[in-house]
């Protein structure tokens, strides 16, 4: 594409999305009038950007976006952008994954999503919506993402509305479930939504208003402190914590799971060193895989690093990932 036609595109692009990364061919009628606005261009060169234009879209990866997966992106698309944002969201929808967001609503009624529970030592549910938006969620990420903020699940919703590969795994906070699941109705989005929590109880009541709702449980060792993996007596115990847990669901036969997702550490150097160790991260994959559910590892260390998904898909076999790091996992299953 020549260099002036580019530069005329990012203007016509929202400045938050990377041209790459937006989903283009929502904004192909944009695109073809804001080139033929531009002064500079001949009405030849127009008629050249009208022809090329739905050949580009067909060509280019960004206009079809990559295969829908199951793998779930923490945060919206983990650390890299910011959090709970509408540009994250977006750009994990792009990737084929699964965004994880975070339901909240505040202290006059306006369901959202936001990450955090705290905001400057306050909880954020006892915030407005007045408040809530106008913390700049983007600051902390550089200078290209100020002036990002909260969305509201409205504006989540209205954007996955028709676009079934949408989906977006909603970890329950303080919204409740009956208002959740009123707005997905709304917007017609209800079967999109992974409902995600670390306990069962939401779960079955999400399961009772939705047959056959898909639905993910993460399971985690009793903290989410750093791992000192010279710590042994710590790794056991967190280990424990986890298989207590994990026996007694596993006694349900996971009864309405979808996902079984597993917080995991892995050695930064030592391929063969987990958190839940090898042999019960084995034992537990096999036993959800044999009641019919998905197995999940969330990689909670050394998430940045190939070498990771490799060791724990050469132990586990074929298992959805979570991670902080979407652009590591790209990595890792484009070279599989």
């Amino acid at each position: 594409m020549p260099i002036c036609l580019r530069g005329r595109m990012k203007e016509i692009f929202h400045p938050k999305f990377p041209l790459d990364f937006l989903s283009p061919v929502n904004r192909i009628h944009d695109i073809m009038v804001g080139v033929m606005k531009t002064t500079r261009l001949s009405f030849v060169l127009g008629g050249c950007v009208l022809v090329a234009l739905p050949m580009f879209a067909i060509v280019h990866p960004a206009f079809g976006g990559a295969a829908p997966t199951e793998h779930i992106i923490h945060r919206g698309w983990g650390l890299l952008w910011p959090e709970n944002s509408m540009a994250a969201l977006e750009r994990c929808w792009q990737a084929g994954f699964i965004p994880e967001a975070d339901a909240r609503i505040t202290s006059d009624g306006v369901p959202y999503i936001y990450h955090d529970p705290f905001y400057k030592g306050r909880n954020v549910a006892k915030m407005t919506w007045a408040e809530m938006k106008a913390i700049d969620i983007g600051a902390k990420k550089g200078e290209k993402w100020k002036g990002t903020y909260p969305p509201t699940l409205d504006e989540v919703f209205a954007a996955m509305a028709g676009h079934p590969d949408r989906r977006i795994a909603m970890d329950h906070k303080n919204l409740p479930n009956d208002k959740l699941h009123e707005l997905a109705k709304k917007h017609g989005v209800v079967d999109q939504i992974y409902y995600c929590t670390g306990g069962a109880g939401g779960i079955a009541d999400w399961c009772r208003r939705v047959p056959g709702a898909h639905s993910v449980l993460w399971l985690n060792g009793g903290s989410w402190k750093k791992l000192n993996f010279d710590d042994e007596a710590e790794i056991v115990k967190r280990e424990t914590f986890m298989k207590e847990r994990f026996d007694k669901l596993a006694q349900t036969d996971f009864k309405g799971l979808d996902i079984v997702e597993l917080i995991t550490y892995a050695h930064p150097t030592d391929p063969e060193r987990f958190c839940p160790r090898a042999p019960f991260l084995k034992d537990a994959v096999q036993r959800i895989r044999a009641a019919g559910k998905k197995p999940a590892i969330m990689v909670w260390s050394a998430g940045d690093k190939v070498q990771t998904y490799r060791n724990l898909a050469n132990l586990l076999g074929d298992v959805l990932f979570g991670t902080d790091y979407p652009e590591t996992l790209e990595e890792y299953l484009k070279a599989k």
